[in-house]
């Protein structure tokens, strides 16, 4: 649960719109876009921080985890949800141990379509699908939406695997910039938004309106 937010509806955040709204710090929640600093979660208000990588700064070396994957069939293409993603996002969603809606729509919003650029990454085994990631696409830069997957593969890591891809896609447009969502110091669930490479990662600071790279932001919150 999101607390203490801040929200702005539009009729489009496309291309440079989004870009300009993600680089302050704002981010896309159904059909609107929204900035907070709080998630309120079993009674507490923890503190998050927005979080972002430059692209072209990540070090790919780091990611050959994922080569088991590559037996996997991966397709990119503009967003539509059917029944098959339907049912595998609820099925995820009744599993996940955090509250989440159990309707995909519920999450994008119906007239979502008119508002965003949507992009999804299917990943199949055969003819299985067996994963999903929906991100929003700008002009120069993407923002993760969600991801999910079927739980019979955990071993795969599908959930980093999105990610990963969502970088990979960001390289081939000539991307600079992937939104992934925010995290905090002070809980550990959002960590995995980390993984790619914190040393191509920057902290959106709203007191100062300014991005600094993550290092700088561990010496701050650690003194």
């Amino acid at each position: 649960m999101i607390d203490e937010i801040d929200t702005v509806y539009l009729s489009s955040v496309k291309m440079d719109v989004l870009d300009g709204y993600l680089a302050k710090g704002w981010f896309r929640m159904h059909e609107t876009v929204f900035t907070t600093q709080y998630f309120e979660d079993w009674g507490n208000n923890w503190r998050v921080y927005w979080l972002r990588y430059k692209v072209k700064d990540v070090c790919s070396k780091r990611l050959k985890q994922f080569r088991k994957n590559e037996k996997f069939s991966v397709t990119i293409r503009p967003l539509t949800v059917t029944q098959e993603i339907e049912e595998l996002y609820t099925l995820y969603a009744l599993n996940v141990a955090h509250d989440c809606q159990f309707e995909l729509m519920n999450v994008l919003g119906p007239d979502s379509d008119d508002v965003f650029d949507s992009q999804m990454i299917e990943i199949r085994d055969g003819q299985r699908l067996i994963a999903v990631g929906i991100f929003d696409k700008g002009k120069d830069a993407i923002a993760g939406i969600t991801n999910f997957y079927d739980q019979a593969y955990n071993r795969y890591s599908l959930g980093k695997y999105l990610i990963y891809l969502k970088y990979r896609y960001c390289l081939a447009q000539n991307i600079n910039y992937y939104y992934p969502g925010y995290f905090s110091i002070e809980m550990s669930k959002f960590d995995y938004k980390l993984f790619l490479d914190k040393k191509a990662s920057e902290v959106f600071i709203p007191e100062e309106n300014a991005w600094i790279p993550y290092h700088l932001f561990q010496v701050r919150t650690s003194s």
